[in-house]
C-alpha cells in the first residue's frame, strides 16, 4: 500500500496539532486544519467537525465542511468508521462542552431567537436566563447514557443530511408528552410577555419541542437538519402511547419508518394512581412497556435500527432503564433553578416560558456531551445489536409496518381528527349500530372533541372485520374519562367474537367493561388493552366487537386498535 507523503508527515508528528502552508503542506504545531478526500483517495472525514456545528455553533466547522464538499469530485459520502475502527476524532484536540458552550454564548442566544420575534424583544431576558442555567447543572441531569452504537446512528444521520441536505432525510425526533409538551402555560412569565400578535401565544409554537428543532437548525445557518415533531397531548399518558408506538400509528411527517429520536417527557403527575402499585412502580412499569413498544417501532432494513429513545423526568420517581438505546435526564433540580428565577404566572403548570427554552438548552448541551464522548472513546463499537434487522422493506407508503386490521384514534395527532372523517373509516365494518354517532364537542378539552359517543341507555353498536390478513392479538380501546355530570355511572360492555370459519371450530367470545366516569377534576384519554392470549384471531377470521350501554346514559370512545 502506498502512503501518501502528507499521512506519513502527520505520523512523524505523533499525533501533535498540524497546520498546512500555504502549498498545503502539513507543518507541526499551530491550529489543525482539516481536509477531506473521498472515493479511492482516502475518504477521511474529520467527524468531531460535525458535532462542534450541530452542539456548538461554530460556523467555521460548517464552512470548512461546505468547502470540502465543493472541492471534491464525483459522489461524496461519508463514513463515520474509518477502516481500522478505530480513532475517528483522534486527530482532534477536544475541550470540554462547557468551557465551548461558555466561550459561544453570543451565537447561543441568538440561534435561540424566536422566528415571529424579529426585533428580539427577548434578548436580555434570554442573555439572562442563559447565565441561570449553568453547563454544570445541565450536565449534572443526564442519569444514564446511551450506548456507542445508539449514538454513531444519530450522528451517522446528522452527517449524511450535511453531505447530502437536498436529498438525505432530516433526523426526525418525536416527542410525547402531557400538556407541558402541549405548551400549556408557555407563553406566563412573570419578567417577559409575547409580543404582540406573536405565534408565540400558541402553545405549540412557544414550547419547547418547536424551540428545539428552530434552535439546533439555526446552528445551521437555517438549513433543515432536525425535524421535532410534537405529539404531546393533555390529559394522557405513557400507557397510551405504547400501543401507538408497537403499532407505528405516527403523524404523517414521521412516516414510513417512524422517528430516529422519540423523547418521552411524561411528568410524574402525568401518570395515573393505581389501588395496586405504588407511583414509582406504576413508572417503571410503563416505561419498560413503553421502551419496548419503542424497540420494536420501526420499518425494516437498515430503518428497523431501533430508535434512540430519550426518557426525561422530573422527580425522584424515576425508572431504571438498562437499554442500549436509552439516555436518560432528570431536568428537575434545573427547572427548579429557574422557576426560582423567572416563575410563571400558571399555578396549574410546573414552568413557563423560561423553562421551555432552558430544555431547548438542556436537550442540545447534554446530547453535545454524549456525541463528544462518543469522539473520545478509544475504539468505536461497529454495530451488533441483534435489533438491527435485515428483512426486506415494503412500499414508500410504509404498509409492511401496519401492524392492525383496524384502527381509528381521534386527536391531534391520531389517524382521525374530526367526526365525519370517523364516520367514514368505520362506516364499512358497521353491521348493527343503533344510538351511537361521531360527535364533536369541546366540553372534554381539545384533545378529545371528536370521538364516537353513545347518549342513550340501549345503546350498541357492533363492528366486524371479516377474513382478516393479518393475526390479530391485541386489541385495544382508548375511552374518555371524565368527571362531566353527563357521565356519571357511565359504563360499556365490550365483547369480542373470534370466528376462525372452520368447521367444528366454535366462535369463542370475551367481554370487558370500562367506566367512563372518575372523580378527578380531570378529562383524560384512558387506555385499556387486552392481550387476547386464549382468543387469539388467526389470518382467515372474522373479528367482531360489538359495544353496549349498560350503565349511565353517556360513552366516548377515542380509539379502537386490532392489532398482532
Amino acid at each position: 500500500m502506498v502512503v501518501p507523503e502528507a499521512v506519513r508527515q502527520r505520523r512523524r508528528t505523533e499525533g501533535k496539532p498540524v497546520r498546512s502552508d500555504e502549498k498545503g503542506k502539513p507543518q507541526p504545531g499551530g491550529r489543525l486544519k482539516f481536509s477531506f478526500t473521498a472515493g479511492r483517495q482516502g475518504n477521511r472525514v474529520m467527524f468531531c467537525t460535525i458535532i462542534l456545528v450541530v452542539i456548538l455553533g461554530t460556523r467555521q466547522g460548517y464552512y470548512i465542511l461546505s468547502r470540502a464538499m465543493k472541492q471534491t469530485f464525483g459522489s461524496f459520502s461519508f463514513s463515520i468508521f474509518p477502516r481500522t475502527g478505530k480513532g475517528v476524532c483522534s486527530s482532534i484536540p477536544l475541550r470540554t462542552l462547557s468551557t465551548t458552550w461558555k466561550k459561544k454564548r453570543s451565537q447561543i442566544v441568538k440561534a435561540s431567537q424566536h422566528p415571529d420575534d424579529p426585533n428580539y424583544s427577548h434578548k436580555k431576558w434570554t442573555e439572562q436566563l442563559l447565565k441561570e442555567l449553568s453547563p454544570n447543572l445541565m450536565s449534572e441531569s443526564i442519569t444514564s447514557r446511551p450506548s456507542q452504537n445508539a449514538t454513531r446512528r444519530i450522528l451517522q444521520i446528522l452527517q449524511n443530511k450535511i453531505a447530502s441536505p437536498l436529498t438525505a432525510p432530516p433526523l426526525k425526533i418525536a416527542v410525547v408528552g402531557g400538556t407541558t409538551v402541549e405548551g400549556r402555560g408557555c407563553d406566563g412569565s412573570t419578567s417577559v410577555t409575547v409580543p404582540k400578535d406573536s405565534i408565540m401565544g400558541n402553545p405549540t409554537y412557544c414550547a419547547w419541542p418547536y424551540r428545539l428543532e428552530q434552535f439546533l437548525n439555526s446552528l445551521f445557518d437555517g438549513q433543515k437538519v432536525v425535524r421535532v415533531v410534537n405529539m404531546g397531548e393533555e390529559g394522557t399518558e405513557t400507557a397510551l402511547m405504547t400501543p401507538l408506538l408497537r403499532n407505528r400509528i405516527y403523524p404523517k411527517m414521521l412516516l414510513p419508518h417512524g422517528p430516529d429520536v422519540i423523547i418521552n417527557a411524561y411528568g410524574a403527575g402525568d401518570y395515573m394512581s393505581s389501588t395496586t402499585q405504588t407511583p414509582h412502580e406504576t413508572i417503571q412499569m410503563e416505561m419498560e412497556a413503553f421502551v419496548q413498544a419503542a424497540k420494536q417501532s420501526r420499518g425494516c432494513g437498515d430503518q428497523g435500527v431501533p430508535p434512540l429513545i430519550v426518557n426525561m423526568d422530573d422527580s425522584t420517581l424515576a425508572a431504571v432503564l438498562k437499554e442500549d438505546v436509552v439516555f436518560s435526564l432528570n431536568y428537575n433540580d434545573a427547572i427548579s433553578k429557574i422557576n426560582k428565577w423567572d416563575k410563571p404566572d400558571d399555578s396549574d403548570v410546573p414552568f413557563g416560558m423560561a423553562g421551555h427554552v432552558s430544555l431547548a438548552w438542556l436537550l442540545s448541551y447534554t446530547f453535545g456531551e454524549v456525541a463528544l464522548d462518543y469522539c473520545r472513546a478509544d475504539e468505536i463499537v461497529a454495530p451488533n445489536d441483534p435489533s438491527y434487522v435485515t428483512e426486506t422493506c415494503g412500499d414508500s407508503e410504509g404498509n409492511d409496518t401496519d401492524s392492525c386490521v383496524f384502527r381509528f384514534f381521534a386527536g391531534p395527532t391520531g389517524t382521525v381528527k374530526k367526526a365525519h372523517e370517523i364516520t367514514k373509516y368505520i362506516t364499512p365494518f358497521i353491521v348493527e349500530n343503533q344510538g351511537w354517532n361521531a360527535a364533536t364537542d369541546m366540553d372534554a378539552g381539545w384533545s378529545r372533541k371528536a370521538g364516537l359517543e353513545a347518549n342513550s341507555m340501549d345503546a350498541a353498536i357492533s363492528l366486524q372485520v371479516e377474513s382478516i390478513q393479518k393475526e390479530v392479538t391485541f386489541v385495544t380501546i382508548m375511552v374518555l374519562r371524565t368527571n362531566l355530570p353527563k357521565y356519571q355511572k357511565s359504563v360499556a360492555k365490550f365483547t369480542l367474537y373470534v370466528n376462525e370459519n372452520k368447521p367444528g371450530v366454535d366462535v369463542r367470545e370475551m367481554s370487558f367493561e370500562i367506566e367512563g366516569y372518575h372523580d378527578s377534576p380531570t378529562h383524560i384519554t384512558y387506555p385499556v388493552e387486552v392481550d387476547l392470549k386464549d382468543y387469539k384471531a388467526a389470518v382467515g377470521s372474522d373479528l367482531r366487537l360489538r359495544i353496549e350501554m349498560v350503565g349511565g346514559n353517556a360513552f366516548k370512545i377515542l380509539g379502537i386498535l386490532f392489532c398482532s
